[in-house]
């Protein structure tokens, strides 16, 4: 894309927000007409952008910006915001906890989220029912006629033990899936 190109589709926004790999702030702040607040930044921090030129390709480094007077300012807004947005609650409403959301909505969002993500992969889910069926059936079929002697009495908290290891052997079913949508995480997180 040329210079020209890319500083009249910069021109489109208020306000800009540049992004280097990894989801880091290379720039957020002001554009203005043919991208001159951003060519001056650009130029306060040695990255000098010639006119015909595009000046996402001179951005410097996160680094800069987190030390910038932008960076500064950007931060002193939002605080600035977050204060009068808690100054407008009614007291009696005010959050009393860091996050807005009451923890069941969290746990009913992320609940849902979850059985989303198991209903998308049948194969999975259809493996973990025929398993549980089948370990359900054997054990239920293996203990079916207990009767009163004393060796049935061993067969009972056999069955007891079986019962209190089953959640453990499910949750290692689960297990795996968590394990690919953190590795799915970490490569999009950097």
């Amino acid at each position: 894309m040329s210079g020209l190109h890319c500083a009249l589709l910069f021109e489109q926004f208020d306000r800009l927000l540049l992004l280097e790999r990894g989801g880091k702030t290379v720039y957020f702040g002001d554009v203005d007409k043919d991208s001159h607040v951003l060519v001056n930044y650009l130029a306060k921090h040695g990255a000098h952008c010639p006119p015909d030129a595009n000046p996402a390709e001179y951005m410097p480094w996160s680094e800069i910006y987190l030390e910038s007077e932008e960076f500064a300012e950007n931060k002193r807004v939002i605080e600035e915001l977050n204060t009068q947005a808690l100054n407008d609650f009614p007291e009696e409403k005010a959050a009393t906890s860091r996050y807005n959301t009451p923890f069941f909505f969290q746990l009913k969002t992320v609940g849902k989220r979850t059985f989303l993500s198991f209903w998308r992969m049948p194969d999975y889910r259809f493996t973990r029912l025929f398993s549980h069926m089948v370990i359900g059936l054997l054990t239920s079929l293996t203990f079916l006629m207990i009767g009163d002697s004393v060796a049935e009495l061993q067969y009972r908290v056999f069955v007891i033990f079986i019962a209190t290891i089953m959640p453990a052997l499910i949750l290692a079913q689960v297990e795996p899936t968590y394990i690919m949508a953190r590795s799915t995480f970490v490569r999009e997180d950097s």
